[in-house]
């Protein structure tokens, strides 16, 4: 049995479809294209990491971070443990200092 020219013309469809969806050169090429613009906007460069670098070097190292946090977490709370050492070192003496002014009939200045 013999093609007709239905049958050719159905084939050359069919082939035209298929080759739409096949790799072309002209496929990679944008696809290429796109995927390096991608990767400009989303990685950084050895450029990028050395403006960065230089941007930061002030920064302490994560191990001089930590000890100065240590430290001056230690002299706060120690000041802090002064502090409250001291105010109630404070109200004990005006306690003291008030009985002893309303038993001698002092008028208090505070």
């Amino acid at each position: 049995m013999a093609l007709t020219k239905t049958d050719l013309k159905e084939i050359k469809n069919l082939l035209q479809e298929n080759n739409k969806n096949l790799v072309t050169k002209d496929n990679l090429r944008e696809n290429n294209k796109i995927l390096l613009d991608y990767m400009d906007k989303t990685f950084a460069t050895k450029k990028d990491i050395k403006r960065i670098e230089k941007k930061i070097s002030f920064l302490p190292k994560k191990d001089e971070f930590y000890k100065k946090m240590n430290k001056w977490m230690k002299a706060t709370s120690t000041k802090e443990i002064e502090e409250t050492s001291h105010k109630s070192s404070h109200n004990r003496t005006r306690k003291r200092l008030s009985k002893i002014e309303s038993h001698l009939g002092i008028v208090s200045a505070y």
